[in-house]
């Protein structure tokens, strides 16, 4: 029997290439990608068509407007126009007072928990290649995401807490590649540790807990990397974890 045929739909790619692919999705799209050259090469031709009909069709962007759509067209009076703007002013300030409480405002998500978290809600749940390089190549693994980042990167030991290394993987990032190392208790539990470059000139940030994509977040800056410790565990266990790593990588 044939092997199902596993490469991604034209579809999912003109998506990719238009920017209207979910966070998520787009993760496991680029992660894909890198695998494949042939789709990568799809992708490019993708959007090189589309540079060429821009090309093609933006210049009429500029193009003046008729004549006929710039004749003058009645206008109402200023006694209509001002009754009608009284009414409106009045709608949107009854609007606005009843909508005060029932619309609050939702406080942004920083990219790195937005990030970490989805990458982990698409590694976790794999059980045949949950990550790229597994434990056994851990030095390896440090040297390339070390020369990768271009910032030392360390795989830091949990034991203490219960948790073994799984191993990590490369990941993209909004600027440049980030990392996710992932860990498993006896229970088969799973957190994983994302980092990402930050400027040079960042100053170092206190831990602060967050969630997204239905599990916490613990995330904090230092020596030029954000750091992201995520897990559908207790905040309290997430920054006990925090402060185990933040330990060793002071070292």
């Amino acid at each position: 029997m044939s092997e199902p045929d596993r490469s991604l739909a034209d579809a999912e790619l003109h998506r990719l290439v238009d920017g209207r692919l979910d966070t998520t999705r787009l993760l496991a799209v680029e992660a894909r990608l890198a695998g494949s050259p042939e789709e990568a090469a799809r992708v490019a031709a993708y959007r090189a068509q589309n540079a060429g009909l821009h090309a093609l069709f933006d210049p009429v962007l500029d193009e003046p407007i008729p004549a006929r759509l710039l004749r003058p067209q009645p206008q109402a009076s200023w006694g209509t126009r001002i009754a009608a703007a009284v009414v409106l002013l009045a709608i949107g300030a009854a609007g606005g007072w009843f909508a005060r409480d029932a619309l609050p405002t939702a406080p942004a998500v920083p990219v790195l928990v937005e990030r970490a978290a989805t990458a982990h809600v698409v590694y976790v749940p794999e059980m045949r290649r949950p990550v790229e390089v597994a434990a056994g190549e851990k030095a390896n693994l440090q040297t390339w995401l070390t020369n990768r980042m271009k910032r030392p990167i360390l795989v830091p030991d949990l034991a203490a807490a219960g948790y073994s290394f799984v191993g990590g993987r490369l990941l993209p990032g909004e600027r440049g590649p980030a990392s996710q190392l992932m860990y498993q208790d006896t229970a088969g539990l799973r957190v994983t540790l994302y980092m990402k470059g930050e400027p040079e000139s960042a100053a170092p940030a206190a831990f602060r807990l967050a969630h997204a994509e239905g599990v916490g977040v613990m995330h904090w800056n230092d020596r030029g990397l954000g750091f992201a410790l995520v897990g559908a565990v207790e905040p309290a266990a997430l920054e006990r974890l925090a402060h185990l790593i933040y330990g060793q990588i002071q070292r």
